[in-house]
């Protein structure tokens, strides 16, 4: 799935705000980098 123009940058900053979001729990630091870089998936996200 393509993302362009407006909502693509509706779904950067979605994202940008989860990262930070996550970064300033108090989550253990393994489990916030697991989560940014395997985080969660879409079931249906298939190519």
């Amino acid at each position: 799935m393509e993302y362009a123009g407006f909502s693509g940058f509706v779904v950067l900053v979605l994202d940008i705000w989860a990262i930070v979001s996550m970064i300033g729990s108090r989550s253990p630091t393994g489990g916030k980098v697991l989560w940014i870089f395997a985080g969660p998936r879409a079931a249906s996200a298939t190519a």
